[in-house]
């Protein structure tokens, strides 16, 4: 029986495995025959040099199943279209595809606002215009790879946000639990049908009274219901009124 336990265990363990280390496979079939030296570059089969660094797909497997990162929130974002754009952008910035570009445009401009300094420092009578013109084509120069990051960082976020909506809003419940602490807690220190001065209420009352609400949820337990009141607390203290 302990047997057949642990194989439906490494069954369920392969089950959340396999699509992030089929992914994993695909990128060492499909970049071709390579070997790893210790500087980090790959050669190829003829032994020329590659011209990025390698990546060692068994590093990528191992962390997968080591646990290293959460197999979990891999296989969402592998499932997540947004996600594969986002790839390309990041194999574009490695590659330095847009900030080739940048650098030459760069370049130009700078080559130029020389130039202008040039005539300024010989010509006195252009100084004033030749100056200007060349302030102006230094300006035109763009900080390498900050279009690209910005641009990633928003891909990025739209890709978490696409997965997120298909998630349970944990924080909304929590938002919708609390209240009803409250309306709880009022509840009962005004049982009596008196009106309670909330300034002089401790913060001990206003944690036990949320404590004591939590308590009637499924599955809450003593010391659960302790590290509650422990975190509660000092947010009253904290309040800078007889709430404290």
């Amino acid at each position: 029986m302990r047997m057949k336990t642990s194989e439906s265990g490494g069954r369920r363990v392969l089950g959340r495995l396999l699509p992030a280390l089929t992914l994993t496979l695909l990128l060492a079939v499909f970049s071709g025959p390579t070997c790893y030296v210790e500087s980090g570059m790959s050669v190829n089969a003829s032994g020329i040099p590659n011209r990025t660094p390698s990546v060692d797909p068994t590093q990528a497997a191992r962390n997968l199943y080591t646990g290293s990162v959460d197999v979990n929130v891999v296989n969402r974002l592998l499932a997540e279209p947004e996600f594969a754009t986002l790839t390309l952008m990041i194999a574009d910035y490695f590659d330095d595809t847009y900030a080739t570009a940048h650098a030459t445009q760069n370049q130009i401009h700078q080559c130029t606002a020389e130039l202008y300094s040039r005539i300024a420092r010989e010509d006195s009578q252009r100084r004033q215009k030749a100056t200007s013109l060349s302030k102006q084509a230094r300006a035109q120069c763009t900080p390498l790879y900050k279009t690209e990051l910005a641009q990633m960082a928003t891909q990025f976020e739209k890709t978490l946000k696409a997965i997120k909506k298909d998630l349970p809003d944990k924080a909304s419940d929590a938002k919708t639990m609390t209240k009803q602490a409250f309306d709880h807690m009022v509840e009962e220190l005004t049982k009596n049908g008196s009106a309670v001065d909330i300034l002089s209420v401790k913060p001990e009352q206003i944690a036990e009274s949320l404590c004591a609400y939590a308590s009637v949820m499924d599955g809450v337990t003593d010391e659960m219901k302790e590290n509650f009141y422990n975190a509660v607390l000092p947010l009253f203290h904290a309040g800078g009124s007889k709430v404290g």
